[in-house]
């Protein structure tokens, strides 16, 4: 099953008076790069996070962002009374001296220090564990669902391509006995053409060993037959059980080699301009096969 580099998974989980949210988005890559984004109460989580999504994702650059929100209940707060004692006695005694009005008390909440906000000096540990961890699957498998989607319409692509390459292999292979023939008939029309057709008789051993040497310099056979090889190959990696980008790049390598190979012994148009063409369909391949776990 192929599958995309490219896709976006989010969850959100609530219980127990606690809300976590888990967002993910993957690009391309060569290797696998996690970028991880929390607060510093979430760093204790933060490996364990890591590790469900390297069980997920074995290739690309990922970003990630982890956000846990507590419903606000009556013990999460504590009213310090020493510190807006203290606040009030020392506003009141500068009220007094400049005849200002005296503090009102609901106006000294917001001061530093007077309310302590209990859950954010509790933190955020392996009580929620259950939570994220729900969360961090649950946007992973939207994650893998978009690039599966994605990675079957880039197989069916990748297969149309695969089909246009043994077309223009097939014609190769019918023109490769043409090319030695042709040469012959060219050679023995020189030789008319300069010193007649009693020259050409008389030269057959000649012409036959240029023949020969030529037919030796063409030879595409070996190039054929390994082409064909990796299209099959290539072909079986489509249908393997799990995304194999690496390998395919691979392929797309040797074949691309095996096409330059091919145009620069054939000395033919035809096929040259059949190399072109595949070469065209590797090139589109490779631009895909670049987003293939």
């Amino acid at each position: 099953m192929l599958l995309s580099m490219t896709g976006h998974g989010r969850a959100s989980v609530e219980g127990n008076g606690t809300v976590v949210s888990f967002e993910i988005r993957s690009v391309n890559g060569r290797h696998l790069k996690i970028a991880l984004r929390t607060g510093d109460s979430l760093l204790e989580l933060s490996a364990k996070v890591e590790a469900e999504i390297r069980s997920a994702v074995r290739r690309g650059t990922l970003q990630a962002q982890l956000l846990i929100e507590r419903k606000a209940r009556e013990e999460d707060y504590r009213l310090e009374r020493a510190a807006l004692r203290s606040y009030y006695r020392q506003v009141a005694e500068e009220a007094e001296q400049l005849g200002a009005a005296q503090p009102r008390l609901e106006g000294m909440l917001a001061l530093p220090g007077v309310v302590v906000e209990t859950s954010r000096e509790r933190g955020i540990g392996e009580a929620e564990w259950p939570l994220v961890q729900q969360a961090v699957r649950e946007a992973l498998e939207q994650l893998n669902r978009m690039r599966q989607a994605e990675g079957a319409a880039m197989k069916a692509d990748l297969e149309r391509n695969l089909e246009i390459i043994a077309g223009q292999l097939e014609r190769v292979r019918s023109w490769a006995p043409e090319v030695v023939e042709r040469y012959r008939e060219r050679l023995e029309q020189r030789i008319d053409s300069l010193l007649g057709s009693e020259a050409v008789e008389g030269a057959e051993a000649e012409i036959a060993r240029e023949v020969a040497l030529f037919a030796d310099r063409c030879d595409i056979s070996e190039e054929t037959v390994r082409l064909s090889s990796h299209l099959d190959q290539f072909r079986g990696l489509l249908e393997a059980e799990t995304s194999e980008g690496r390998k395919l790049e691979f392929l797309l390598q040797e074949m691309n080699r095996e096409a330059n190979t091919m145009a620069a012994k054939a000395n033919d148009s035809r096929i040259s301009q059949a190399a072109v063409e595949i070469k065209a369909a590797l090139e589109r391949m490779r631009e895909m096969v670049q987003n293939i776990e």
